[in-house]
């Protein structure tokens, strides 16, 4: 696995979806329950995130996009990522319900479309994980760059001519 800096924004994005599916089963986390900040710092941030970027990447490489949820952005978590020197989108600046701007809306989908077509069901968690995997590994090779790269241009898009300019 390569830890040189990839050249562009579309290759950082596409290499950071390839990577993800390659994520040790360690790192991964299923929550059940009700999320909220102390956890969400504690699991998803400190013993996850943190440790995945700089395995990677160089912090001030990387800009972390969450999502809206309430737990993402209570202060300690803001804290805490400015503190550790992660950069993130903020509350404000996050626009809710573009998925033209966030590529991993659009792989997900694209990965959700691939799913569909297995006709069987898998038997235990164990052959799910393996057939989703390779599912995503697939997709994010197929399929990553063209993804990364629209939401790029819609990102473009959206800066000159508003949410209307994107597609």
């Amino acid at each position: 696995m390569s830890t040189s800096a990839p050249q562009s924004t579309c290759e950082l994005a596409t290499e950071h979806i390839a990577q993800y599916v390659r994520v040790e089963e360690s790192a991964r986390m299923r929550w059940d329950g009700s999320m909220n900040s102390q956890i969400y710092l504690r699991e998803c941030i400190i013993k996850r995130l943190v440790p995945f970027i700089d395995k990677y990447y160089q912090r001030e490489d990387v800009l972390f996009w969450p999502d809206l949820a309430s737990c993402h952005y209570e202060s300690k978590v803001i804290q805490y990522l400015q503190t550790s020197g992660v950069e993130f989108k903020t509350k404000q600046n996050n626009a809710p319900n573009v998925p033209q701007v966030r590529g991993i809306e659009m792989f997900w989908a694209l990965c959700k479309k691939e799913y569909k077509k297995y006709t069987d069901i898998p038997q235990t968690l164990t052959s799910f994980k393996h057939r989703w995997t390779r599912l995503a590994k697939r997709v994010a090779a197929t399929s990553g760059k063209v993804v990364m790269r629209r939401a790029a241009i819609n990102m473009k898009k959206i800066g000159y001519k508003g949410i209307a300019g994107a597609n």
